[in-house]
């Protein structure tokens, strides 16, 4: 509906007036004070479906933004919806290549002026970078780095920080084999992630003291589908899935205090090398960080919450089941 909404309206509009599902509506232009406009692209007639119109929109989008003119981030709640738009209708409409090129793009044009990019530095940050944003993608925010890196634009100093945050948003990335790495269980007992033997393995990075990583847990237990993966009865003897909670965050003895609220059924371990967080082994943004693995430990979800964990299985079990009829 949202990309719908936009296309059509960027397809009947005039210059300066985006209406509809952005709010960015046109702002006049006086003689006593400029206000900020922005006027969409005009997409061609011939373009008919709503995919090629969407198509159109997401590559053309900024070509009509002027860069270097810090008019329009003093009206942040147009040209923040407008940003925003933007960002949705690459994540709903827009494949990763076709999102990943507009992306390193609009990290070059944004450095055209020191203000401009410092503004959509902070909001780019905000909605694909942020753990607790809901537009969070690592893959489009890694693309948003790409072209602060590869672009001329920007100085040594300036692409320190894009440099780490990219070194950390390649770790664990989908796709990939996790991170290996050592934990201690209760009784002393020594394992580590690649010697887990299961079809899936979900990795629980926590903090026991952290309210989050309490409901996050919670979740998992009252979790009907987790529970059948992970539980072993009269009937399943050896259970397709695997939980490895690992505490990273405060002493042993904090960890030991808090294990009653775990499972005994699951491997909660300890990382007594402190190796996860000192040698920066996964990108712990926030707690608790939730990791979905399969059989070689290669990473299906990435950060996610529990509910993204049982959409998932959830989604499996109906392909299977659809397979079969």
């Amino acid at each position: 509906y949202v990309i719908n909404s936009i296309v059509c309206a960027c397809s009947s509009a005039p210059a300066g007036n985006l209406k509809g599902a952005s709010g960015a509506e046109g702002r006049h232009t006086s003689m006593q004070e400029k206000k900020w406009s922005f006027t969409p692209p005009e997409i061609p007639v011939a373009l008919v479906t709503i995919e090629a119109k969407t198509e159109y929109l997401i590559k053309h989008f900024w070509e009509n933004y002027d860069f270097a003119d810090t008019v329009a981030i003093s009206e942040p709640e147009y040209a923040e919806q407008t940003l925003v738009n933007y960002l949705s209708m690459l994540s709903e409409a827009a494949d990763e290549v076709t999102a990943g090129n507009c992306l390193r793009q609009l990290a070059e044009d944004m450095r055209k002026d020191s203000v401009v990019y410092a503004w959509f530095d902070e909001k780019l940050d905000h909605y694909l970078y942020d753990p607790n944003s809901p537009m969070r993608n690592d893959e489009h925010y890694i693309a948003v780095l790409q072209g602060m890196l590869d672009s001329g634009k920007y100085q040594p100093m300036e692409k320190i920080r894009p440099e780490y945050r990219m070194r950390m948003l390649l770790k664990n990335r989908k796709g990939s084999r996790a991170e290996n790495f050592s934990y201690t269980l209760k009784g002393g007992k020594k394992g580590n992630l690649y010697d887990i033997k299961s079809d899936f393995t979900l990795l629980l990075l926590y903090d026991p003291e952290c309210e989050n990583c309490r409901h996050a847990i919670d979740g998992m237990v009252n979790s009907s589908v987790i529970r059948d993966l992970t539980t072993v009865t009269d009937v399943v003897v050896r259970v397709p899935m695997k939980i490895l909670t690992v505490c990273v965050e405060h002493d042993k003895d904090s960890w030991q205090r808090h294990l009653s609220m775990l499972p005994v059924h699951w491997l909660n371990g300890f990382d007594e090398q402190q190796r996860i967080r000192d040698k920066e082994l996964y990108d712990l943004r926030s707690f608790p960080s939730l990791y979905l693995l399969d059989s070689d430990k290669r990473v299906l979800l990435k950060d996610v919450n529990v509910q993204d964990v049982i959409d998932y299985f959830t989604k499996q079990s109906k392909m299977i089941n659809n397979d079969e009829l």
